[in-house]
């Protein structure tokens, strides 16, 4: 798979087990503090290096796969959540398809939003409510490698990240998930979406509480308004790699996501114009950005070709509808 997608990585299959029929979850081999000893300032730098590129999507949405839900869906939601102390600023613009720089990357509620580190690579994530308040909600692609059949390892998350630094710090993860049809297929229509529970912050506490978190809407359909979709991208369509900066901005775009294949049944994708592109992998896409933000989508692939270079402006999110509200609730109990 080429564009912005997996990105080969060392994982932990031996700590990977059911949970459920539909999720799968690995756990942290490092005790407490372990894993921020191990992010040393070269591992950062290397997984900062090699941003993930999305799936391409002609790859997997051919296949006549059935839904592993059926219809019609109900809707799972949860409002937002605010930080306990701190202002917040967000601005109400107009459609954004040329992906921008986030002005107030550590302002409510661009604050939840960051990046996401692995061993040897990076994604983008952003803090989802959740009863354990302390789980980010990512791509499926950024949380198990299917190329060589394994999770991720050595998940960290670096909320608010700017051209370097760290305002929030960095978070260790306990456990990751992501639906076991990603694991055993790979189908972007549905699958590619997951979750990482972090450890509870010895200076900061839980994360939705000194930051804050995203609320969700799954199961609402792929039509949304003013849909703001954020990220961390190294490259984008049509557009020089130097207006990226090498991912070290979080980047937004913003408009309406619509049927990726309305007249198809089976494919209920979110597709929206935004020219982002490997890096914003796993960035969250959210309604009500300026009331209540809440995630209906993930940054998850584009349509590719054969160059490797991305074909056009569309950028899709997996329809967040059954799989999605059992990684939540799995994850975020």
């Amino acid at each position: 798979m080429v564009g912005l997608g997996l990105l080969g990585a060392p994982g932990a299959a031996a700590g990977a087990q059911s949970e459920s029929s539909a999720v799968a979850v690995t756990h942290s081999e490092k005790a407490p503090g372990g894993l921020e000893a191990w992010w040393t300032p070269e591992r950062i730098r290397r997984a900062l290096a090699h941003p993930a590129d999305l799936p391409d999507a002609s790859a997997s949405v051919a296949g006549g796969q059935p839904r592993p839900d059926g219809a019609p869906q109900s809707v799972l939601a949860a409002d937002a959540v605010g930080p306990k102390a701190g202002s917040g600023e967000i601005s109400a613009s107009a459609a954004v398809s040329r992906s921008q720089r986030v002005k107030y990357s550590s302002a409510w509620p661009n604050v939840v939003t960051g990046k996401l580190l692995y061993a040897g690579g990076a994604c983008s994530a952003a803090v989802i409510v959740s009863n354990n308040k302390n789980t980010v909600w990512t791509a499926g692609h950024c949380v198990y490698d299917r190329k060589n059949k394994r999770f991720r390892k050595n998940f960290a998350f670096l909320p608010a990240y700017k051209n370097g630094q760290r305002p929030w710090g960095l978070w260790e993860y306990v456990r990751a998930y992501v639906p076991q049809e990603y694991i055993d297929s790979g189908d972007v229509r549905w699958s590619d979406l997951g979750a990482i529970v972090l450890r509870r912050h010895r200076t900061y506490g839980n994360i939705q509480d000194k930051i804050g978190a995203y609320g969700y809407r799954f199961g609402g359909g792929p039509n949304y308004s003013n849909v703001q979709a954020a990220g961390y991208p190294y490259a984008g369509y049509n557009r020089p790699d130097r207006d990226f900066a090498a991912g070290e901005y979080m980047m937004y775009c913003r408009g309406n996501t619509t049927d990726a294949s309305r007249f198809n049944p089976r494919d209920n994708r979110l597709r929206m114009a935004c020219d982002m592109g490997r890096g914003a992998s796993g960035g969250p896409q959210v309604i009500g950005i300026a009331s209540n933000p809440q995630i209906v989508g993930a940054n998850s692939h584009r349509n590719v070709s054969t160059s490797g270079a991305y074909r056009d402006l569309s950028l899709y999110s997996s329809e967040h509808t059954t799989l999605a509200k059992a990684v939540i609730n799995t994850a975020g109990r």
